[in-house]
């Protein structure tokens, strides 16, 4: 073939359904060919679809083949058709936060302040280090994960002759624990080699890692906490030794124990599709064209065009308002 003819070939190429295959800032995002690989932007939308279908009576004006794919959607997530979801988290730093929250209560509580005012400010705890129970509760969770005996802790707020020992129960262990805080490595080489080893590794993924999605979901009156981690092109992610779904899965099995207890009362479960010791997780796939990879049972498939077109459902019903 010579030149020109090569040429006029790429020309055809290039020419043929241009607004679907080509690079521009429109495709982006659309349909199967996005040029986007984001898979936080396809979570965004999962989020949305969650937000609008979760509960069963939105589900109940459904019909066809938009009903088969809401379903399928929800199925690949492990949501049935029989629970109602009431809240759809992203991207939720649930360790830090609940963290923070807990130190200004505390804080709240050793200084007679005004909580209204203290949850306000946005600086309080710097300069309030309070110890927390937040922090006892989870060195006590993470030492029984490594294997060890959970160590003995001093609550004693304000207790001079502790020093800095037990600075450990002032700070966020997900960062680099200062060096006031000896106190933790004094109770790591308490114990066996191994399981010291893993304390500060699992502490400080636990505070670290956060679920692409968190759902909340009620089932028969018991309400359940569920982590999605989404894929695209991605392979699941680690924490050193520690896979990104195994964390995850200590997160809600920590909350949900530490929620309980505060709650004085079972307020809220692991759910039933995380039993498996990991998050639940969903990939999504351009094509099933040439066979759909089969489903394990902790992971679900989402074609992009479905993700895509059902958002924009979403939005389309709320200009019809």
């Amino acid at each position: 073939m010579c030149k020109r003819d090569a040429d006029d070939k790429m020309r055809g190429i290039r020419n043929a359904d241009n607004n679907r295959y080509n690079c521009s800032i429109e495709n982006f995002i659309r349909d199967e060919y996005s040029i986007c690989r984001e898979e936080r932007q396809y979570a965004v939308f999962l989020y949305n679809i969650l937000r609008k279908y979760g509960k069963g009576q939105s589900r109940e004006k459904l019909a066809g083949e938009e009903k088969e794919d809401i379903l399928a959607i929800l199925e690949a997530c492990g949501i049935e058709a029989d629970d109602d979801i009431e809240y759809v988290f992203y991207e939720a730093t649930f360790m830090r936060d609940f963290f923070k929250r807990e130190r200004r209560y505390c804080a709240v509580i050793k200084n007679k302040a005004s909580l209204a005012d203290v949850l306000l400010q946005r600086d309080y705890e710097k300069e309030e280090k309070t110890k927390t129970d937040f922090n006892r509760r989870l060195i006590e969770y993470v030492f029984q994960w490594a294997g060890g005996d959970p160590p003995e802790m001093n609550m004693e707020n304000g207790d001079k002759e502790s020093g800095e020992e037990d600075a450990y129960l002032r700070y966020n262990l997900g960062r680099n624990i200062p060096k006031e805080c000896r106190g933790l490595e004094k109770l790591e080489k308490a114990e066996e080699p191994e399981t010291a080893g893993n304390v500060r590794e699992k502490l400080r993924a636990m505070m670290n890692s956060k679920p692409d999605i968190a759902v909340i979901y009620q089932k028969n009156g018991q309400r359940y906490l569920l982590f999605i981690e989404c894929k695209f092109e991605s392979s699941e992610g680690r924490y050193d030794s520690l896979s990104q779904r195994e964390v995850q899965y200590h997160i809600a099995d920590f909350l949900c124990g530490y929620l309980n207890e505060r709650n004085c009362q079972e307020y809220i479960k692991v759910s039933e599709k995380m039993k498996s010791g990991q998050s639940r997780i969903v990939r999504f796939k351009r094509s099933d064209r040439g066979g759909q990879e089969p489903c394990l049972p902790e992971e679900g498939n989402i074609l992009i065009k479905m993700l895509i077109d059902y958002n924009d459902k979403v939005f389309d019903s709320l200009d019809n308002l």
